[in-house]
């Protein structure tokens, strides 16, 4: 018998699932679901895959009456989960060997990873939080 993968795929889209219908409980949603839900809305949308993850987001939030929204952090982390992503295996698939690649991803897990790329300062900004801005430390590349 095969070892069972840590994050079997179908838990990780029972997650999603949850994260689109609003059931998924607000003290599940941390960096962890948000890296998988990234990577299954590239791998399912592709280019739009960022304007569903925020409609998504905005809904979810919005659900739970909470005001959480990030324009800058959102489309960062999009960016992040498919440069990291395709810097390790190439092309971006909703498949168990990426989703246990995006699990255990080093740079990806790292939640202040952001840091990297933004001031503090920047990124919270009222500016950064409402519309997207360019990174003020390090390019995106």
């Amino acid at each position: 018998m095969a070892d069972e993968p840590f994050y079997p795929i179908k838990t990780a889209e029972e997650m999603i699932a949850g994260f689109t219908n609003c059931t998924l409980p607000l003290d599940e949603w941390d960096h962890g679901t948000h890296l998988v839900a990234g990577l299954y809305m590239i791998a399912k949308y592709g280019e739009a895959g960022y304007s569903v993850m925020k409609t998504r987001l905005l809904n979810y939030t919005a659900h739970y009456g909470k005001d959480g929204y990030h324009e800058t952090m959102t489309r960062f982390w999009i960016w992040a989960v498919q440069h990291f992503m395709e810097k390790e295996n190439g092309k971006i698939a909703w498949n168990q060997e990426q989703l246990d690649s995006i699990i255990f991803n080093e740079e990806l897990t790292r939640r202040n990873l952001w840091n990297d790329y933004y001031s503090l300062e920047l990124m919270q900004s009222a500016e950064a939080k409402k519309k997207f801005v360019e990174p003020d430390l390090k390019p995106f590349g």
